[in-house]
């Protein structure tokens, strides 16, 4: 519909950031400024809700006044104008309806996408902070999803109140009093839920947390699987897994009773209200004083413009507690990176290397902790790459994950496939690295996070990727861990044969690599 395809064009410009939203002095105040992000698609949106709410609640006075006109003149005309009047502003709401919904999708899609491109782009120029990935992910992912349903709020519950707005308007030449307590009604069911909404803030923000303390381990975890099962603590880690998901679950089910009961005493109010005016409807009608129409149109609109107002507001309520809570995290993971950021920077490192292999083989805590520092001063060096050790394999193809800007060459892509020894990850997807022709990826989708790869695959994969690069320099920390001997060994033989000319450090105590080095450097501590 051209009411609200405009908002997302072929090529949308870039807009207003969404982070520096963030800066207000209270999480209520950041909450309220993204929940009006992309104001102009914001204001259509109110205004198609309101005047659609209106007109809905229009509709219940024109079938209460025409089914009093129509019965009472008995001749077709009558039928025929309030039919015409009914189609036309069911078609006029559907069209307002649509573009409001159509904008409150459109406008969280765009909160979500923004949000997640802004932390992401944070989190790549801003490296050296203290996050672990479970953390920064389920904040970019689930919290980022969290603020954008925000905009759900700009629906329903506005709708309620214009329809409440609407049904005042039609009632009030029916009966100024049934006009005025309905206002009363609905005043009073929003302060209900207004009182409401603290307690439920509150348990959210432990919810949230609790949740996240939870997928945050289950995806470290994950990420290191290989690393705990050496270490023999799988049952260790499953322990303190459980006892994450059980605080989770425990406060899950705390923040469901607390609703439950907030809900009932919310839905108490309109409730009464309905009651009370429906009677006094039903009082006048009986008394003559209105007319059968006119309580039919009051029967009409009442019970809902109270009623459902009041679940309208429950959700609002429910809505923005789950976003403050998640408008918190996001805050609080910008001024950690804020914090990253102005640490003092390492001064670039002038360590110069040999060609060939050289292993860095740290004996002792101390000595690992000087090859860390100098690893950080390395980052700066726009001739060096350092290959860490935790593996990231992308969601996607392999080539995805190998050649993403189609920078490498095919000769190139293959003799690091070969040196990773990933033939047989290749056959697994459905390609061949032996293939006489021009090498092609397989299409075979990898899954997310290479999770349908195993961990030694992941692995080749991380490594073949960084030797593709072929950079002058390459530190590779702990390449190979996982790979049974025989593979190692292929691995080790294979870089050091692809890797001649250049300069190539590989920080490992495995004899295997010490094997093919040419220089072994073991005291760091001194």
């Amino acid at each position: 519909m051209r009411t609200w395809s405009w908002f997302v064009p072929e090529s949308p410009e870039e807009g207003t950031p969404l982070l520096p939203k963030l800066d207000n002095s209270t999480t209520r105040k950041s909450a309220w400024s993204l929940l009006w992000a992309f104001p102009a698609g914001t204001w259509v949106l109110v205004s198609s809700i309101l005047f659609s709410s209106v007109l809905g609640a229009m509709t219940s006075l024109v079938v209460g006044r025409g089914t009093e006109w129509v019965f009472g003149s008995g001749e077709l005309l009558p039928v025929i104008i309030v039919s015409v009047a009914l189609a036309v502003l069911l078609w006029v709401i559907y069209i307002l309806e649509g573009t409001s919904d159509a904008l409150t999708d459109l406008s969280s899609a765009r909160v979500v996408h923004s949000l997640r491109l802004e932390l992401s782009g944070r989190l790549v120029t801003t490296p050296r902070n203290s996050l672990t990935p479970g953390e920064v992910l389920n904040t970019v992912d689930q919290d980022s999803v969290q603020v954008g349903g925000l905009k759900q709020i700009l629906n329903f519950p506005i709708m309620m109140v214009g329809y409440l707005l609407g049904s005042t308007m039609s009632i009030a030449p029916i009966s100024p009093v049934i006009a005025v307590l309905l206002v009363v009604g609905g005043t009073c069911t929003a302060l209900a839920s207004y009182f409401t909404a603290t307690p439920l803030t509150q348990i959210s923000a432990k919810r949230r947390a609790a949740e996240s303390r939870a997928i945050s381990l289950a995806t470290d975890v994950a990420q290191g699987s290989r690393v705990v099962k050496g270490l023999g603590a799988v049952s260790q880690t499953e322990e303190r897994f459980g006892a994450a998901a059980d605080a989770a679950l425990g406060i899950m089910l705390k923040e469901v009773r607390l609703q439950a009961t907030l809900t009932f005493v919310r839905q108490l109010v309109p409730a009464m209200f309905s009651i009370g005016l429906l009677s006094y409807a039903a009082m006048l009608a009986f008394n003559g004083e209105i007319t059968s129409g006119a309580m039919l149109t009051v029967t009409l609109l009442v019970p809902p413009s109270l009623t459902v107002l009041g679940v309208s507001l429950g959700m609002m309520t429910e809505i923005w507690a789950r976003g403050q809570a998640s408008t918190k995290r996001v805050h609080d993971l910008t001024a950690e990176l804020d914090r990253a950021s102005t640490k003092p920077q390492p001064e670039a490192s002038s360590l110069r290397f040999e060609k060939g292999i050289t292993v860095w083989d740290p004996s002792t805590p101390e000595a690992r902790d000087l090859i860390d520092r100098e690893l950080e001063a390395l980052q700066t060096r726009n001739d060096v790459i350092v290959a860490p050790h935790r593996v990231s394999v992308f969601e996607g193809v392999l080539e995805d994950n190998l050649n993403p800007l189609n920078t490498v060459t095919p000769t190139m892509l293959r003799a690091s496939l070969y040196a990773a020894s990933c033939e047989d990850i290749i056959s697994r997807l459905g390609g061949d690295l032996f293939m006489e022709e021009d090498f092609e990826f397989p299409d075979t989708l990898i899954g997310e996070a290479g999770l349908n790869l195993s961990g030694g695959q992941r692995q080749r994969i991380a490594l073949a990727r960084f030797l593709a690069v072929d950079p002058e320099v390459l530190i590779l920390d702990e390449p190979t861990t996982g790979l049974d001997a025989v593979t190692l060994d292929e691995v080790a033989q294979r870089v050091e044969k692809l890797r001649q000319g250049r300069s190539t450090v590989v920080i490992t105590s495995n004899p295997t690599w010490h094997g093919v080095a040419k220089h072994i450097q073991s005291d760091w501590a001194n």
